[in-house]
């Protein structure tokens, strides 16, 4: 059999005598096209079709991912915060001590004080993300800011004023680095397991200052109707949101106007 005499691009077949010969090529049209059945699995028809729905769902189950990793997006209140305030922010700030403020739930039937942070009760928050990372991991960025953004309410709530029928019941809060004495105490907390299922345990907890805002976060508002937390949760988002537009204007030189001086 001579392979040297083969024809690149050409069609062959053996004759009567074993040997090859140049093969009619057939036309399209007479061309029959191949039973599913008899193609290879991957080249079917309904499997294309099946790697293709596999794709769709990964695209999708992708997206659902990336947006699950995106922080949470607050919408914008409307800012309109009154000079007076800002001044009174101003001079908090000035005069190194937290900045408060007061709103009104309810009209007026229950009255919230926030405050400002100090970097101390940052840094408390930021170590009790971390101990409850340890113990629950968290499943998404989302979680671990809706956790962050819960401790920092605990810590900066600091007072609830109830109006009702049988008039005015004050509800303080000192500060969490003293609502906890630091030597151990017995606490029941759950974790995940290497197979990813929860167990119970009961350890001696230091009361460091991140344990001391878990702490808090349970203890300040387990009384409290998830309504008006929900509500709380709100108006606290809104103080953030005023704290952090306070902050940019109060810093621009042009805050004060005709070289006015600053808080007196």
């Amino acid at each position: 059999m001579d392979f040297k005499a083969l024809k690149p691009g050409k069609l062959y077949k053996t004759d009567e005598a074993g040997n090859l010969v140049e093969a009619e090529v057939p036309q399209q049209e007479n061309l029959q096209p191949v039973a599913e059945d008899d193609l290879p699995p991957d080249m079917r028809a309904s499997a294309k079709d099946a790697q293709k729905k596999i794709e769709d769902i990964n695209d999708n189950l992708k997206k659902i991912a990336d947006n699950i990793q995106q922080p949470a997006k607050l919408p914008e209140p409307d800012l309109v915060i009154p000079e007076q305030e800002k001044m009174k922010f101003l001079k908090a700030v000035v005069a190194n001590k937290p900045y408060k403020k007061t709103f009104d739930i309810f009209g007026g039937s229950i009255k919230v004080t926030f405050k400002t942070l100090s970097t101390a009760e940052l840094d408390a928050v930021s170590e009790a993300v971390v101990i409850q990372s340890g113990r629950v991991p968290y499943s998404s960025m989302m979680a671990l800011a809706g956790a962050h953004m819960r401790f920092c309410l605990a810590s900066s709530l600091c007072e609830l004023e109830f109006h009702g029928e049988e008039g005015i019941s004050l509800k303080g809060f000192p500060a969490i680095a003293d609502m906890y004495p630091t030597v151990p105490k017995k606490e029941s907390f759950y974790v995940k397991d290497s197979a990813g299922n929860m167990q119970k345990k009961e350890a001696s907890v230091y009361g460091s200052p991140g344990q001391k805002v878990l702490w808090a976060a349970t203890d300040k508002f387990a009384e409290i109707s998830t309504v008006l937390y929900n509500v709380l949760f709100e108006k606290y988002q809104r103080f953030d949101a005023e704290v952090l537009q306070m902050t940019k204007e109060t810093s621009d030189p042009d805050f004060f106007p005709n070289g006015a001086g600053g808080p007196s």
